[in-house]
């Protein structure tokens, strides 16, 4: 089975992300557009970490929509750049920890999401320790990834990674450049925007040029020393050489009369040692410069390369070997257990569809319009007020027994009266109600649309003279999806004209709208949540209202129709019909009598 999971996490992630105006749908794929729009594939309700990556994805994907500027103009500007991979892999790791930054500390419950998916990926291996046998590219920013999500992030399980990450790029780069790469890499808790970042990726790729040029330099100087040492070494043995050879010839001169057989045989002798000691001589110093060479140049790279050579391998680094964006990595990993649950659990629908939504622009009240609405609001009105003021009220009695005397009772204690007091406390009412009617051009026949937006009004109307209760009402479908012609936070009454000049539009994408209401609906932060859905029942053939009804109940909205002429039992579990106006007020109460006077089931 998929379908808690594949039902209900675009709504949750939909409402985590539609505080900061993103939408999130189901889809083929996970993917974004990076304007406005998120997309999850279908995924399988029996395993913790898919929802938690699904989640981290949304909440990483919207901080890029919301934070992120990916205008043309910062484009050019990281088009301009040398050495571009790098910089674009660099500025990448930045501004992920800018906008996580951003995002965690707006929104606590994204936060959360955040820190529990740092958890999975170092535990998965998504996140690991640099090593040294890995690029100095990616040792680099191995470091940084770890070191700013620990310490700026405060994302504690990347602590041994931090820890391992020190020890190889203290291995791999000079002291001053990590000195000032720490700085400047830090100083992303200042940035503000992508341009914030921009500009520091700028510096940290200066930074490794100046520091690259000084260490070839450095090096330029070491074999200059090495050169002057060698060619001095060189001029001492030929100076030896020469001293030796005259005082050869003088010990032959002065042996030339003693005996000239034996000379040429010694002269010889001398001549063979001479050039032994000297061909030993040249080779032990060779040999001590070559390596003296050899250990200088490899100085601060593990590998034996020279420093300058590393630093400027950090800087020509291909893209395939640079910092890959968190987002991207999820989106492959939910896009694979899409997939591989897809081969094993199709259920035939096609993808989760979510409306827009708009809201309306108040054309004031209509007395008229109220006055016709008004019988059915003061009827509903009044029938709900009675159920309710029972509810709400608190009563007392009193018994034998007890943790609370009564203190008005208390003389009746002589007499064996009950002096204990036993409350029993009313139910709040704590209740967002959103209206969504139906004004396709099916509505037309028959004064539908009329009657289903009166009943929108005077429902609407009823409830929200009730304490606790917030609603609001929407149309569709529209040319912008949904409209809310009677915004949360307004009464109808101050809207009643909108209400009024509703027409019939378009066909009836029935499943669409719900979903975008529903989002909306969890938005509120009531502690229940009532969709009423006002149709005539005929929504269009490729509608997905069973899903959509199955994933707002997961995820805690209550759904009651009201049908327009028509029985509505084929979509709803909760539903009453009428034909007319005065139907209303019984309808609608007998419906909501029972769901408003009990609390929701925790």
């Amino acid at each position: 089975m998929r379908n808690s999971l594949k039902n209900a996490l675009p709504f949750i992630a939909g409402a985590l992300a539609g505080k900061q105006g993103v939408k999130v749908l189901q889809g083929e794929w996970a993917k974004t557009n990076c304007v406005d729009t998120i997309w999850l594939p279908p995924l399988p309700d029996d395993d913790p970490k898919t929802k938690v990556k699904a989640l981290g994805f949304v909440g990483h994907e919207t901080a890029h929509i919301s934070f992120t500027d990916n205008g043309d103009e910062i484009t050019k500007l990281i088009n301009q750049q040398k050495n571009r991979n790098t910089f674009f892999g660099t500025m990448n790791l930045l501004e992920d920890i800018r906008i996580e930054k951003k995002q965690k500390s707006r929104f606590p419950g994204v936060s959360d999401n955040l820190d529990a998916l740092t958890e999975i990926m170092v535990e998965e291996g998504g996140f690991k320790a640099p090593t040294e046998d890995l690029l100095p590219i990616q040792i680099m920013q191995g470091w940084m990834l770890a070191k700013l999500r620990l310490d700026i992030l405060k994302q504690k399980a990347l602590q041994p990674l931090a820890d391992e990450a020190d020890t190889v790029v203290e291995k791999m780069l000079p002291l001053n450049m990590r000195i000032r790469l720490e700085a400047l890499a830090y100083d992303v808790e200042n940035a503000s925007s992508t341009l914030d970042v921009f500009h520091l990726t700028k510096a940290i790729m200066e930074m490794i040029e100046e520091e690259a040029q000084k260490e070839e330099e450095k090096e330029k100087e070491q074999e200059s020393a090495q050169q002057q040492q060698q060619s001095q070494q060189s001029q001492s043995d030929q100076s030896s050489d020469a001293d030796q050879s005259q005082g050869s010839d003088a010990e032959d001169d002065g042996n030339d009369d003693a005996s000239s057989g034996s000379s040429a045989s010694g002269q010889d002798d001398g001549d063979d040692s001479a050039d032994a000691s000297d061909n030993s001589a040249s080779g032990q110093g060779s040999t001590d410069v070559d390596d003296s060479s050899d250990a200088t140049s490899s100085q601060g790279s593990p590998d034996g390369q020279k420093m300058s050579e590393t630093l400027k391998g950090i800087l020509n680094a291909g893209n395939d070997d640079q910092y890959k964006d968190i987002g991207d990595v999820l989106a492959e990993q939910l896009n694979e257990v899409a997939a591989k649950s897809a081969v094993e659990s199709y259920d035939g629908s096609g993808p989760m569809r979510v409306f827009n939504a708009i809201k309306s622009a108040s054309k004031g009240r209509n007395a008229d319009y109220d006055f016709e609405a008004r019988r059915a609001v003061n009827a509903l009105k009044l029938k709900l007020h009675n159920m309710l003021q029972s509810q709400t009220w608190s009563s007392s009695m009193l018994s034998n027994s007890g943790s609370r005397f009564s203190p008005r009772h208390l003389h009746e204690v002589a007499i064996g009266g009950k002096v204990f007091e036993k409350r029993t406390e009313g139910i709040n009412i704590d209740l967002a109600a959103c209206f969504l009617i139906d004004i396709s051009g099916s509505m037309q026949q028959n004064n539908k649309l009329k009657i289903a937006a009166l009943s929108g009004y005077a429902t609407a109307e009823a409830l929200a003279s009730v304490h606790g209760v917030t609603t609001a009402v929407s149309v569709f479908p529209t040319s912008d999806g949904v409209e809310y012609i009677s915004p949360f936070g307004t009464k109808p009454v101050a809207n009643a004209e909108n209400f009024n000049q509703l027409t019939v539009y378009g066909d009836t994408p029935l499943s669409d709208a719900m979903a975008r209401v529903s989002i909306d609906l969890l938005n509120q932060q009531n502690e229940r949540k009532i969709l009423f859905v006002i149709t005539d029942g005929e929504p269009n053939y490729n509608d997905q209202s069973a899903s959509v009804i199955e994933s707002a109940v997961n995820a805690g909205i209550e759904i009651m129709g009201v049908g327009i002429g028509v029985e509505l039992d084929h979509l709803f579990d909760v539903w009453c019909s009428i034909d007319n106006l005065q139907d209303l007020p019984g309808s609608i109460f007998s419906m909501l009598s029972n769901r408003l006077s009990h609390k929701k089931a925790a």
